[in-house]
C-alpha cells in the first residue's frame, strides 16, 4: 500500500511540474506557407506569406544562395541573378517545439539582344559616325559598325550623325539580334553665281556643292569686255579669271561684273 501511494505521489508531482512549466514537451509551433514556390525576375521582389501559431513565435528567414536570391528579416525575397535558391523559414518560441519550412525560388533572367548598326555613305562603309541608341553613344569602326549588347526587348529610338552629313533618325523594334543598315547623305550647300552685262560665269545660277568639296567658277567676258570685279559673299576679291571655293561648309554667293575695253585693245 505504501509503495502504491508513493507511485501516485510521484505521478502527481510530475503532472504539477508539467503544469507549472507550461507542458512545453507537448506543444508545437505550427507553420504554413501560402506561396511555397516563387518565380521572380532579376531585381524583382515578392513577400513570403506565412501563417504561424502562436502569433508571437519568432521567424527567421535565410537563403542558401544569396548570389541568386536574398531574403529580408521580414521574408521579402529579391532576385539577384538568374538561377535557383531555397529559402528556409524557422519559427521558434520558448518551451515550444520549433517548426521549419522551405520555399523554392526561381529567378528568371531578362532576355537581351545585340543590335549592330552598319553605317555607310555613297562611297561605302563610314567610319567615325556617332550612333546614339539604348542610352549609349558609340562610334562606328573602320567597317562602319557600332555594336550594342544587352539591349532589352521593345521599341528603341536611334540617331546617327557625323559632321558634314544629314542626321538619320528612326526607331526599331528589338525582338531578336539585329543589324540596322543606315546610309548617310552628305550635306549640300548652294552657291549662287551671277554675272553682269558684258560676260558670263560658269557654272551659273544655283550650284549645289557637297560638304567639304571644292568648286571653281570661271569668268567669261564677252568680246570687248574684261572682268571688272568679283564679289564673294558681298566682298571684293578683285578682278580674276577664276575663283575656287575650297572645303565648302556653308552657302555662298559669287558675282562678277565686267567693264568695256578701250577700242584699241581688242
Amino acid at each position: 500500500m505504501k509503495k502504491t501511494s508513493s507511485v501516485l505521489v510521484a505521478i502527481l508531482l510530475v503532472l504539477v511540474l508539467f503544469s507549472t512549466q507550461g507542458c512545453f514537451l507537448f506543444r508545437n509551433v505550427t507553420l504554413s506557407i501560402e506561396n511555397s514556390e516563387l518565380s521572380i525576375g532579376i531585381g524583382e521582389s515578392e513577400q513570403i506569406q506565412v501563417n504561424v501559431k502562436p502569433d508571437d513565435a519568432a521567424l527567421k528567414f535565410s537563403s542558401n544562395n544569396e548570389s541568386v536570391a536574398t531574403v529580408s528579416t521580414s521574408g521579402l525575397v529579391t532576385g539577384v541573378s538568374a538561377g535557383e535558391a531555397e529559402i528556409t523559414i524557422e519559427a521558434t518560441k520558448d518551451k515550444y517545439k520549433s517548426a521549419l519550412k522551405k520555399v523554392s525560388v526561381q529567378v528568371v533572367g531578362v532576355e537581351s539582344f545585340s543590335v549592330t548598326f552598319s553605317v555607310s555613305d555613297s562611297s561605302g562603309a563610314l567610319q567615325g559616325a556617332n550612333v546614339t541608341f539604348n542610352g549609349e553613344i558609340k562610334t562606328t569602326d573602320v567597317n562602319g559598325e557600332a555594336v550594342f549588347a544587352g539591349v532589352l526587348a521593345g521599341n528603341k529610338d536611334y540617331t546617327v550623325s557625323k559632321t558634314g552629313y544629314n542626321e538619320a533618325t528612326g526607331s526599331i523594334n528589338v525582338d531578336e539580334d539585329k543589324t540596322v543598315d543606315i546610309t548617310l547623305e552628305k550635306k549640300t550647300y548652294i552657291i549662287i553665281a551671277t554675272a553682269g552685262t558684258g560676260g558670263s560665269i560658269d557654272p551659273s545660277g544655283s550650284v549645289s556643292v557637297e560638304h567639304g568639296s571644292s568648286k571653281t567658277f570661271t569668268m567669261n567676258p564677252s568680246e570687248g569686255y574684261s572682268v571688272e570685279d568679283v564679289l564673294v559673299d558681298g566682298e571684293s576679291v578683285g578682278p580674276r579669271a577664276t575663283y575656287t571655293f575650297n572645303n565648302v561648309t556653308s552657302n555662298h554667293t559669287i558675282t562678277v561684273s565686267f567693264t568695256t575695253l578701250p577700242p584699241d585693245t581688242y
